[in-house]
């Protein structure tokens, strides 16, 4: 059974930040964001094994593919033209739940309702480094609409479909 969406927001398919938002915007955010909430990993090198290595995050209903990768300055991001050795995919709501922490990771995948494809050494080392950061890292901003947004999922009947 699907959420029911709010009636005055059109359809997540017709949200399409890649297209609302340039990238050089969303990529900005995402990596001044990334920067904040991974501070201590970075800084501490437990960052490093994705040198030279591409995540893919894919929220297909929202339209967005953000390839990340340890650079020299920190976290980069692009928005293709890489192939990535780990790709996380799902729905823009299991992706809210997820970064609010409102839904235990292994739940959703477990469930299907996030998938993992490529290597899933990588993908189990990007999942223990996200478990080691505080979430009072995140931004006070982020978090507050993270957390709203998780909550109010949360309270919604039944798992989002595939």
């Amino acid at each position: 059974m699907a959420f029911p969406y709010p009636s005055f927001l059109p359809p997540p398919e017709r949200l399409r930040p890649a297209r609302l938002i340039p990238f050089p915007l969303q990529r900005a955010a995402l990596e001044k964001a990334l920067a904040v909430v991974f501070r201590d990993q970075l800084a501490s090198g437990a960052l490093d094994f994705l040198e030279r290595r591409w995540v893919a995050i894919v929220i297909e209903d929202a339209g967005i593919e953000w390839y990340i990768t340890r650079g020299t300055g920190g976290l980069l991001v692009l928005d293709g033209g890489v192939k990535a050795d780990v790709t996380f995919r799902g729905r823009l709501r299991e992706f809210v739940l997820l970064a609010s922490r409102t839904a235990d990771p292994d739940t959703l995948f477990f469930q299907r309702r996030l998938s993992v494809t490529g290597s899933t050494e990588l993908g189990l080392a990007c999942k223990n480094v996200m478990d080691t950061v505080e979430w009072d890292r995140w931004p006070p901003l982020l978090r507050r609409v993270l957390h709203g947004a998780g909550e109010w999922l949360s309270r919604q009947a039944g798992p989002a479909g595939p």
